[in-house]
């Protein structure tokens, strides 16, 4: 955002006072006068109180599909960034959709037809019922904010809502599975054959509960040790931009297993897939059966021997929710057992807290709330979080 605003000019030709917002000129009346100064002090707190937003200025009839969504974009990437668990990243899938048929479209005459259009667009094959009718709320969403800002009049918005979702049975799209907590058979039989980072990280958060995405953005810095329990106090997570305090409790059995990953930079991830695979690697050097000076070195395959190009690209510093997911695949194929996810860990885990701790104090250790809460009961839940860790985690 420009620390400055527009400034105010006077327009040689005619004498009046002008102001250039979004390549729009605006003209203010006589320049130097009161009633001038007063219009632009308008003008730019209605822009600013838009966040600058691209569409100030255009006539409802005027702005296009294309134009909304840049400057829906815009403020959303101002309000919550462009992380990956962002609302911005999360609403792209949709605009992209919306785009790709309607770009030039002027955004009033977008209507139920229109919708079914792009909802219909969507169906590809690989999507789910489900995920579809969540990527078409966030185009009613669109619309619902355009109300909000004054950018277009709320009987738009109105319009899309009265469109019923796609309900079973009324659809190609595949129906999404139910996520089932995975087997302990089939974690300790990932266990057992699993990189130590890998390893680790899966018991991590099966003891904790928490997202896979969580577990893979853990730093050393984000842990408060001070006390008998750590506390991971998360601030790119799943409901941040709803004003939410992520914390994640580590109790003595979790803590044992992150002090020797600890040591590291503060901002360094904890879990790290290129150090999985330099063990990953190491193992294999260690069971080799023939000689190091037959076969391929370490390092080297027929291809690279043969002066070829190394075509894998290298494991990054950190996991992400998808390549943690696929390392987990590849441990569930070298076992030989089904391939489960990430969040099955976490289903699993959630299952044992309620089992023995009940529903309350599981929604705490998941991070379940729903509700906006005082000090005072955020205080009564980290209690809570904090006596459950101390035995269960």
């Amino acid at each position: 955002m420009r620390t400055n605003p527009p400034s105010y000019r006077k327009h040689k030709a005619s004498g009046k006072a002008v102001v250039t917002l979004n390549g729009r000129d605006h003209y203010l009346g006589k320049h130097g006068s009161a009633d001038s100064k007063r219009a632009y002090a308008r003008l730019i707190a209605e822009w600013a109180a838009c966040q600058e937003s691209p569409t100030f200025g255009i006539q409802s009839h005027e702005v296009t599909v294309k134009q909304l969504i840049a400057s829906s974009l815009s403020y959303l990437r101002k309000r919550h960034g462009k992380g990956k668990n962002s609302e911005y990243h999360r609403v792209l899938p949709a605009y992209a959709a919306l785009k790709e048929l309607y770009s030039d479209l002027e955004a009033m005459k977008f209507g139920p037809l229109e919708y079914r259009a792009v909802r219909h667009n969507l169906h590809n094959g690989t999507r789910s019922r489900q995920y579809i009718n969540t990527l078409m709320k966030r185009v009613r969403s669109l619309f619902r904010w355009s109300a909000s800002e004054g950018i277009l009049p709320v009987s738009i918005s109105q319009t899309l809502e009265t469109v019923i979702p796609l309900r079973p049975g009324e659809t190609p799209a595949k129906e999404t599975k139910r996520v089932l907590p995975v087997a302990q058979a089939h974690v300790d039989a990932v266990l057992a054959v699993a990189p130590k980072v890998l390893a680790d990280m899966i018991r991590v958060q099966l003891l904790c509960g928490c997202r896979p995405g969580e577990v893979c953005q853990l730093t050393p810095g984000m842990i408060d040790r001070r006390d008998e329990v750590w506390i991971a106090t998360l601030e790119n997570h799943k409901t941040a931009y709803r004003g939410k305090q992520r914390e994640i409790f580590f109790g003595p059995r979790a803590q044992e297993i992150l002090l020797p990953y600890l040591v590291r930079a503060a901002t360094s991830p904890i879990f790290s897939p290129a150090e999985a695979l330099r063990q990953r690697l190491e193992e294999r050097a260690q069971n080799r059966r023939t000689p190091n000076n037959c076969g391929n070195r370490p390092g080297y395959t027929a291809r690279t021997r043969r002066g070829g190009k190394v075509t894998s690209t290298p494991p990054g510093d950190a996991y992400e929710t998808g390549s943690y997911g696929q390392a987990i695949g590849y441990a569930c194929k070298k076992a030989g057992i089904p391939k489960w996810s990430p969040n099955q860990l976490r289903h699993l885990a959630a299952t044992r807290l309620r089992e023995q701790y009940g529903l309350d104090a599981a929604q705490v250790i998941l991070g379940h709330s729903e509700v906006t809460v005082t000090q005072i009961y955020a205080e009564q839940n980290r209690s809570k979080g904090i006596g459950i860790a101390q035995q269960a985690g």
